[in-house]
């Protein structure tokens, strides 16, 4: 008979990307406890349909005062608990936000920029995670390890096999704050249709970001908004042949299969989060500040903020020269096309 394992209560109330940041760890919750996710709402797009868990509830917390969640989080988490009854609980609020980089709440946030690096170089986002959840990193790391069911594999493969012979890359536009955003990307987009013929290209972001994607060039297509799902996207970083894109959870996605890309990290360094991901170009912005391990939810967190046209921008994302991701392009799309020679 087989012995039943202890319940594991796991809070998560993460973003996209640090929920993906916390999938490796999750094969050795599951081997070791029956676990129960406890997850926000953009953890519950991307992880509702795995099997494994034992349960999964929803909380829709962002659509509260944020001033009242001091309050009402404990209150939440022990209604689960009296239902749930569980053996051990491990909540990874804050696992990555607080050791990686520095909230306005805490003192290492007014340091000076060398002392914040001291402080959080040397975290990286992985490790937070298994430091969190009491497992040591292992060696190598696998990154991989999101469930996705037959049909959802068979939808991303049947996008692969359309475009076959074509050069795919995925340039994420922007991400959620001033620091995530990617000002060169109808530039670098452009100049690589015009130097590979068979290159095609996916525009990701959120419903704002359509806008900026060239409506004139039948090689440039978007993934803005609802035209694709979040874990749809996660997804087709997996047969993409490149990735480009600031700090968001479109690079983490394509750090965790492996598939070539170039990062622009702004906010924390390459080291932090592409420690453990094969195939990285990724490119540290140059100016002073990069890396800051500050969060930026605001011009005034921003140590490099100016303003354009009424518009607060964070300089750093200006310092990735096209020539530079030009480079790097040319690099993964020589590979590419040795690969695709050799196959034949």
């Amino acid at each position: 008979m087989e012995q039943k394992k202890p319940v594991l209560l796991l809070i998560a109330y993460r973003a996209f990307g640090d929920w993906l940041f916390t999938v490796p760890v999750l094969k050795y919750l599951f081997e070791k406890y029956d676990v129960h996710l406890e997850c926000s709402q953009k953890v519950y797009h991307l992880a509702h349909d795995d099997p494994r868990w034992r349960g999964i509830t929803c909380f829709k917390f962002e659509d509260m005062p944020q001033n009242t969640w001091a309050v009402e989080f404990p209150k939440r988490w022990q209604s689960i608990r009296d239902v749930l009854h569980p053996d051990k609980e491990i909540n990874l609020n804050g696992s990555m936000e607080l050791s990686c980089i520095a909230e306005r709440s805490q003192e290492e946030f007014f340091y000076p920029v060398g002392g914040r690096r001291v402080v959080f170089g040397s975290n990286g986002f992985y490790d937070a995670v298994f430091k969190r959840a009491d497992i040591p990193v292992p060696n190598p790391l696998d990154t991989t390890g999101m469930y996705f069911s037959d049909e959802q594999e068979a939808w991303a493969l049947s996008w692969r096999e359309k475009h076959a012979r074509e050069f795919i890359l995925i340039i994420a536009l922007s991400g959620s704050t001033m620091q995530k955003k990617f000002p060169n990307a109808v530039e670098v987009a452009e100049r690589t249709l015009r130097m590979y013929p068979e290159a095609r290209i996916y525009m990701a972001g959120d419903e704002d970001c359509h806008a900026l994607v060239p409506t004139d060039n039948p090689r440039i297509h978007s993934m803005c908004g609802n035209r694709v799902t979040i874990k749809q996207a996660v997804h087709l970083t997996k047969y993409a042949d490149m990735v480009i894109g600031p700090e968001t959870f479109m690079m983490v996605a394509a750090g965790m299969w492996g598939t070539p890309k170039i990062q622009l990290c702004t906010t924390s360094s390459v080291f932090q989060i592409c420690q453990y991901q094969n195939n990285d170009y990724s490119i540290q912005a140059s100016i002073w500040c990069s890396p800051c391990h500050r969060a930026i939810y605001a011009p005034n967190d921003c140590e490099s903020a100016g303003v354009e046209k009424e518009t607060p921008y964070a300089e750093c994302t200006r310092r990735f020269p096209t020539s530079a991701i030009m480079e790097r392009i040319e690099k993964v799309h020589n590979l590419w096309e040795a690969n695709r020679h050799a196959a034949i």
